[in-house]
């Protein structure tokens, strides 16, 4: 054959649009895959969220808790000590709260309240 193609090589109109709808079925099945997987992984993705947000709690209620403990300890540890030293100036405590500690002295006619905090 000279200069013109076989006609094996020629592809017709009809293999040409099939081919055309073939990729366009492809095309379209990949798209649906690609939407079901984004929608998945979005279901994942906010699973995890939701489980991140739920040990963020957690650990801010320990961290909370724990500032709370060591407060009492602080308080707990200078309250002593301020009790023995108007002990010692001869105060004499009635009654020690958390918010406070009211004492007297009855030599001097005083009484009054400390806030610690």
């Amino acid at each position: 054959m000279s200069d013109t193609q076989s006609p094996k090589s020629v592809m017709s109109y009809e293999q040409i649009m099939g081919l055309f709808q073939k990729i366009a079925e492809d095309s379209e099945k990949a798209q649906e895959e690609a939407k079901a997987e984004r929608a998945q992984f979005q279901k994942e993705l906010e699973k995890l969220r939701e489980a991140a947000e739920k040990q963020r709690r957690i650990t801010d209620k320990k961290i909370s808790d724990l500032g709370d403990r060591i407060g009492q300890l602080v308080e707990e540890m200078v309250e002593g000590g301020v009790v023995r030293k108007f002990n010692k100036l001869g105060y004499t405590f009635n009654i020690i709260t958390k918010r406070g500690t009211t004492f007297e002295s009855k030599e001097l006619g005083l009484s009054c309240e400390v806030d610690l905090f």
